[in-house]
């Protein structure tokens, strides 16, 4: 059996544990997850870190970086698989 740790933005702590509960802690703070890193990992995967939306960073419509990679994009290190998305996404 697993268990999550979520921090609800109220202040608290809510334990989740079961097979298959669905609910995923963002990778940072714990907090609700919201979305999913979507850096490319090389073949058809993504990073897919777990993030709440104080750890999301928007780059396109529906294009969400974790902090990490968020960096390595600020940098200007773009996967050329990124940038095919950013052209075919609409802008935020």
């Amino acid at each position: 059996m697993t268990c999550t740790i979520i921090k609800p933005a109220g202040g608290g702590v809510m334990f989740i544990c079961g097979h298959g509960h669905g609910i995923e802690g963002c990778s940072i703070c714990c907090a609700c997850a919201t979305t999913f890193c979507d850096w490319p990992t090389g073949g058809h995967g993504t990073c897919s870190k777990p993030l709440c939306d104080d750890h999301r960073h928007p780059i396109h419509s529906d294009l969400d970086l974790c902090p990490v990679h968020y960096g390595v994009y600020q940098g200007g290190r773009v996967p050329l698989k990124l940038q095919r998305l950013q052209a075919t996404e609409a802008p935020l």
